[in-house]
């Protein structure tokens, strides 16, 4: 089982030590791939530092540490980038301030690439030489800015609020190196927790591409539930033998009710990691990131406001004064922070989007509503001992003395305080929801308070609104309890109690009747549902059978009517090489007739034998018809080859004579009768090309024999050969032939009639 990655920042580091690496290197690769300047923003905690470290090593070449990741066989590892990585967790800005502390960070870098430090102030003048010198010697940069809003956060509470605006006039000044300088970066990616310091801060940096809710990368941080499973497979099964009443799925189930929910895009939804990390690492479910610190300046908020409701609250992402820091918004804030998340997003005029949003999962929910009660209910000794006492009341069962708890908290409330509450109460009521619950291990309590008013008035409201029936499958006590705040006596001047278990569960059990006839009447519904269906889908297969057939008989079709169509081509183009090579044979052996005195068919013969071939080509151009053709061709072909064998003979090997025949020659000879010159010709892809007299792509088939003497039908042919269907134009394999060699070959060119017309034998095969 791998370790554990808590607190490891270093991808370096979690990669030598074999540790859990949840891969998320296919959006990193896409991120980096092309030049680009990015802003990300997410909750503290999140993973962003283990990014940017992810990073750094693929932009310098490390190849051995993302061995078995998703980017091993797809990053190009010859591209290595310089990277000036900056983390403002770094910067010693608390003492001396922050431009001391920056020009501290950059005479570190300065001295990491051996670059002479410039006697300067100016941490603008400073980092853009920084860039300058960097580029000029290694290249392109890879820029990576860790927590960018850090030194404008940790300043955000009242009395140091100056500093904070000076900070961001500090960076403001600081980034503004990039406009000018963006030439000399690969790649940028500035993260931080917060948006509201970076409209201001970035201002000048417009191509600047916000990442935070793009749908595209919506997942670059926190662990979705596939990678849980995957990832943390052999962590679930350890903690399962440790809790063997658990099954996996129910683990999983509790898991995501308390770590999962966190959105940027209303969709898609992740676990956060330090969370998932510390729970696997201690078998136990509590609440891990929100204890592990949170910013001080909520809490001020939170006071100003005096807003304490979060659930299902809405807000515009499109508002200016989400990213003022003098006039900061609660609700952003808390969402950009981590303790509110998208949970849906509406499209509304010109393109603006408003968010819904929501508590993430139950870890944030139960810390954030204990965080609101120790740090504003209960400031001092007496207030704890009023909840000490109200929680050993309740533990023990004592209402008497939870009611007694109450009274004395209530004692001494000014009288405005008793308007706003009614008109709080009274909202309540019209929202539906019940005033407050204490649930313990044994019963549940449901409050109904009033003010002056009578208390059989809240006791009939816990009744009519059957406030039990959402506990009753507990199987818990149900105690109702109704109480009327008298102002003129300042006290609660009445009690009530009431079991509503009883009145519950008989609801409870009727709503169950119900729902089992419901569910009975659906299951009916189904089964009539499946039975239709799997009819369509025998009569669907049906059809794609029959159309199928309908598919392959008309592909036959189109194949035949493909192959008749070529060999109607093929058939005129032969008859055309025909006429033009037997035209070709006359008027040379014309020109020269003093040399054959003796032809066993005259010139004036053959010369009207191919008169009437070319009249009966024409005509039959238009009728369709083809045994004229063929019986003028034979007559053709039958007087040209006993003038060749004639020639062959008067000649006997003079090359001279044969020439001025105007038939092709060759030095050797089969029963073809004279052969056409020696050919080049080469096969490419599958494909024959390029001959002196005749288109061999025009032929129906070809097939041929790597030889090593001159005849294709020697017996001395390798068997290894290039073949093509009859009707294939040619269009065929290689078949044993390496890449790069050449052979002897012979092509036989076979036309529509099926006779081979011409044999080539060629000097040279080069395999491409």
């Amino acid at each position: 089982m791998k370790l554990l990655s808590i607190g490891i920042q270093h991808f370096e580091t979690l990669r030598k030590s074999n540790r859990v690496y949840v891969d998320k290197t296919d959006l990193i690769f896409k991120l980096m791939l092309n030049e680009g300047v990015y802003f990300l923003s997410r909750p503290r905690r999140f993973g962003k530092s283990l990014l940017l470290s992810t990073m750094e090593q693929l932009a310098l070449g490390r190849k051995d540490l993302f061995k078995d990741l998703w980017i091993e066989d797809k990053w190009d590892w010859t591209r290595k980038y310089p990277v000036i990585r900056i983390s403002f967790t770094s910067v010693p800005y608390q003492t001396n301030g922050l431009e001391y502390g920056m020009i501290q960070t950059l005479k570190s870098l300065f001295q990491q690439f051996k670059i002479d430090f410039i006697s300067t102030n100016d941490v603008k003048e400073l980092f853009c030489y920084l860039l300058k010198e960097v580029h000029a010697k290694h290249g392109k940069i890879v820029l990576l800015i860790d927590e960018y809003d850090k030194p404008i956060i940790d300043f955000l509470e009242e009395k140091h609020i100056e500093t904070a605006t000076e900070n961001q006039a500090i960076m403001k000044n600081f980034y503004s190196c990039l406009k000018d300088n963006g030439h000399f970066i690969h790649t940028l990616l500035i993260t931080g927790i917060s948006k509201f310091p970076r409209v201001s801060i970035f201002s000048e940096l417009n191509h600047l591409d916000d990442l935070t809710l793009d749908p595209a990368y919506v997942n670059l941080l926190g662990y979705t539930q596939e990678e849980l499973e995957k990832y943390f497979d052999e962590h679930l099964d350890f903690y399962l033998t440790k809790h063997n009443k658990e099954t996996k799925q129910g683990l999983l189930d509790k898991i995501r009710l308390w770590y999962n929910g966190f959105s940027w895009d209303g969709e898609n939804r992740v676990y956060n990691p330090f969370s998932i990390l510390n729970f696997f690492q201690k078998n136990t479910f509590a609440n891990y990131w929100f204890v592990s610190g949170t910013p001080t300046f909520l809490l001020r908020l939170m006071f100003e406001k005096k807003n304490y409701e979060f659930e299902n609250v809405s807000f515009n992402v499109n508002s200016n004064n989400i990213y003022d820091i003098h006039k900061l918004e609660l609700i952003p804030i808390l969402f950009q922070t981590g303790y509110l998340t998208i949970t849906e997003v509406k499209e509304i005029r010109d393109n603006k989007k408003q968010f819904k949003l929501n508590y993430p999962n139950k870890e944030v929910r139960d810390s954030f509503y204990d965080f609101i009660i120790n740090s504003n209910c209960f400031t001092d000794g007496a207030d704890k001992q009023f909840v000490n006492r109200l929680a050993d009341g309740f533990m023990g069962n004592n209402l008497d003395e939870v009611e007694e708890v109450i009274d004395e908290m209530f004692k001494d409330v000014p009288h405005d305080f008793y308007v706003k509450q009614e008109v709080v109460l009274h909202c309540a009521y019209a929202k539906g929801r019940l005033d407050a619950v204490v649930e313990t291990k044994s019963h549940v309590y449901i409050f109904e308070f009033k003010i002056n008013k009578t208390v059989n008035e809240a006791i009939k409201q816990i009744r009519q609104k059957e406030y039990g029936l959402k506990y009753a499958k507990t199987k818990k006590q149900l105690i109702g309890i109704g109480a009327n705040y008298s102002t003129k006596k300042r006290c609660f001047d009445k009690w009530k109690r009431i079991s509503c278990f009883e009145r519950a569960q008989r609801s409870f059990e009727r709503a169950q009747r119900s729902f089992e006839r419901a569910q009975r009447s659906f299951e009916r519904a189904q089964r009539s549902f499946e039975r239709a269906q799997r009819s369509f889908e025998r009569a669907q297969r049906s059809f794609e059978r029959a159309q199928s057939g309908f598919e392959r008989a008309q592909r036959s079709f189109e194949r035949a009517q493909r192959s008749f169509e070529r060999a109607q081509r093929s058939f005129g183009e032969s008859q055309e090489r025909f006429l033009h090579a037997a035209g070709k044979i006359i008027d040379t052996m014309t020109a020269n007739a003093g040399l054959f005195p003796n032809l066993p068919v005259s010139l004036v013969q053959v010369k009207a034998e191919r008169d009437d071939y070319a009249k009966a080509l024409d005509s039959s151009a238009h009728a369709g018809k083809t045994g004229e053709i063929h019986q003028t061709r034979k007559a053709l072909e039958e007087s040209l080859q006993k003038n060749g064998n004639y020639v062959n003979e008067l000649a006997n090997g003079d090359e001279v004579i044969l020439e001025k025949s105007g038939y092709p020659m060759e030095k050797s000879h089969t029963k073809y009768g004279p052969l056409p010159p020696l050919q080049k010709a080469v096969f490419k892809n599958g494909a024959v090309s390029g001959s002196i007299e005749f288109d061999l792509e025009a032929m129906d088939g070809c097939f041929g024999y790597l030889i090593s003497s001159t005849l294709a039908n020697s017996a001395e042919a390798d068997p290894r050969r290039w073949q093509t269907d009859w009707h294939s134009t040619h269009r065929g394999m290689l078949k044993g032939f390496e890449r790069g060699k050449e052979y002897k070959f012979a092509v036989a060119a076979v036309g529509a009639s099926a006779e081979v017309e011409w044999l080539f034998v060629g000097s040279t095969l080069f395999v491409n």
